[in-house]
């Protein structure tokens, strides 16, 4: 991202979504896991209402240069739950950092609500990939207060302050941000093999792959 948009209620997007936002039918098989801004996971009981669901659900956002998951890793649990073997995917372009960001993004704004401590490490980690971002624009993006964010910003000298699951700060180095702020369970990247999910697979904090 070049810029970062500084004027009041204006939320503007990293990256963007294929033009002409097609949608495509994807094997579950090609997809990977990616980053989460989620710190524990996925939500065990949420996913089990969305396989018992008879609504169509929305297509996945996934990050076409590598095949990681964007946004929809609930839907896409939900999908091999159900063993079916194929997802509707929406592609998205941008870097790995700006697929972050619209993560953050799109779980503010639809599904499953992000905690509080989600949206504080995301904010952390924002500040370090987007060091001229405006507190402001952070603060849009993750569904913080801009003085929140600026907290976050100023809690170490060299270092950012990333929330442990309990919302408390924990210094950390820039070198190692991108490793310790919410990683999907299991190994980002991990191929994702298409399977019938169980109940406690679901509650396992694993992706099967």
């Amino acid at each position: 991202m070049s810029a970062c948009a500084d004027r009041p209620g204006e939320k503007q997007a990293a990256g963007h979504a294929e033009a002409g936002s097609k949608i495509q039918w994807v094997p579950v098989g090609l997809l990977l896991a990616g980053d989460s801004p989620r710190l524990k996971g996925e939500n065990a009981q949420h996913i089990r209402m969305l396989a018992n669901s008879e609504v169509s659900l929305p297509a996945i956002l996934v990050h076409r240069e590598t095949m990681r998951v964007v946004d929809g890793m609930h839907r896409l649990r939900a999908t091999l739950m159900k063993g079916q073997e194929t997802i509707e995917v929406q592609f998205f372009e941008g870097s790995e950092d700006e697929a972050f960001i619209r993560a953050i993004a799109a779980n503010t704004e639809h599904g499953l609500p992000l905690t509080l401590a989600d949206r504080r490490a995301a904010a952390a980690r924002i500040t370090v990939s987007h060091p001229r971002c405006s507190d402001r624009w952070i603060a849009q993006i993750t569904g913080l207060a801009s003085g929140t964010v600026a907290t976050i910003r100023t809690a170490g000298s060299g270092h950012s302050a990333v929330p442990t699951a309990d919302g408390s700060p924990r210094r950390q180095s820039p070198r190692i941000r991108r490793h310790r702020c919410g990683r999907l369970p299991g190994r980002p990247g991990s191929r994702i093999r298409p399977r019938v999910m169980s109940v406690s697979d679901c509650g396992s904090a694993r992706i099967p792959f």
